[in-house]
């Protein structure tokens, strides 16, 4: 479906969409172009392990997937997303609950062009939990909970509204628009919402100015003035109610996504606003995140991974506060001296007594290599700070 509405701008009460929505149906789908390349399929299988087994040694491995632009990386470690996260709802239902998986990245612009793939997988994965709920389903049921699967957006007030007061300010100008002669100019100054068409059908979330006529409809509400929320404007999408995203700090706060996607600067407000507790399972009975992904890890060099390398510490931390440590994967198409790249940063995170390794998986080919620290004494502590901007061997 997104392949068909990709490159195309289509409206509520569009046809075409109507069309393919009530065909759809996966069972039957052709996957002749859909194919997992080979060191996807190895990636996938290498991690398996690591994700079912809360107590397995490959949790202290971190893996990088170095492969060339354009060559996959993205659905091999969103792949592994959707296995993280079903997996978790079909062995710890109770549990389940709250952020499940962290991407995090370096910079907002490339959060925000990721964030538009992740959403379409994660509404993939609600469209299935709800069918399991449905009374009349079209596929198997499986017992994934009535909590919904989301992914949430969390990045700098600059790009986004972080409070659901600046969202209604921002909401209500573009409402007020009634002419097509405003609306772009409407749109540069007030949509910050992001999400500019729906992930699941392609239908836009905003009104355009088309041959001099205003044309669509705005996918963005507030629930009683105080909540904000997103909703497909296509009355055939199966996300006309809500769609299963968030980008408002308030909201993410009381309600974890599913998917955390980040910038590793926000994590930089851990010891100011206890809030962000809520997305390490604090204080409730979830269990904590269970993967990690550090996205474009080249860009984490210099001062910049020596600062992330100390909050990496206590993120782990948090997330270990339960007995089960996360899974860290890494992701890069160009890095210079990989191997030093990724010491420098597993040594910055200097986690309590325990030795991270690391796995480069490029061009199918996984190689294992040693391990970085150790210690004689389970019951060692160690703690320090990385200054250099490059380790050297």
């Amino acid at each position: 479906m997104q392949q068909q509405t990709s490159d195309t701008d289509c409206y509520p009460g569009d046809e075409k969409i109507a069309e393919l929505l009530q065909d759809m149906d996966y069972r039957q789908q052709d996957d002749k172009d859909c194919r997992w390349r080979p060191f996807q399929i190895a990636f996938l299988l290498m991690d398996i392990n690591s994700i079912i087994n809360d107590e397995s040694p490959e949790r202290d491995i971190v893996d990088l997937i170095w492969f060339p632009t354009g060559g996959g990386k993205t659905e091999a470690y969103l792949g592994l997303t959707a296995f993280t996260i079903f997996y978790r709802r079909l062995t710890h239902l109770t549990e389940s609950g709250g952020t499940a998986v962290i991407m995090r990245y370096t910079l907002r612009l490339l959060a925000a062009q990721q964030f538009t793939r992740a959403a379409t997988l994660i509404c993939a994965c609600e469209y299935i939990r709800q069918d399991c709920e449905a009374r009349k389903r079209v596929y198997p049921a499986y017992p994934l909970g009535k909590e919904p699967i989301t992914i949430g957006l969390w990045i700098g007030g600059s790009h986004i509204p972080n409070k659901n007061d600046d969202a209604n300010f921002h909401l209500k100008k573009l409402l007020a628009v009634k002419d097509h002669f405003y609306v772009r100019n409407e749109k540069d100054r007030h949509n910050k919402f992001q999400v500019l068409k729906c992930p699941w059908c392609g239908t836009k979330l905003v009104k355009d100015d088309k041959d001099k006529k205003l044309v669509g409809s705005w996918g963005y509400k507030m629930r009683d003035g105080k909540h904000f929320y997103m909703s497909c404007t296509h009355e055939d999408c199966d996300f006309t109610a809500k769609l299963p995203i968030q980008i408002i700090d308030e909201e993410l706060y009381n309600n974890p996504p599913t998917l955390l996607f980040g910038t590793v600067d926000k994590f930089a407000m851990l010891p100011w606003d206890g809030r962000i507790g809520s997305f390490f399972a604090v204080n409730s009975d979830n269990r904590a995140p269970e993967l990690i992904i550090q996205d474009e890890l080249h860009l984490i060099s210099g001062a910049l991974g020596t600062i992330v390398g100390l909050y990496e510490t206590a993120v782990d931390a948090i997330c270990s506060q339960k007995g089960v440590r996360p899974k860290i994967i890494a992701s890069t198409a160009t890095i210079k001296e990989p191997r030093n790249n990724a010491r420098f940063y597993i040594i910055a995170m200097l986690f309590n007594s325990r030795h991270r390794d690391w796995i480069q998986a490029t061009r199918s080919l996984l190689v294992k290599r040693k391990y970085l620290m150790k210690t004689e004494s389970s019951d060692e502590n160690m703690s320090g700070l990385c200054l250099p901007a490059r380790l050297r061997q």
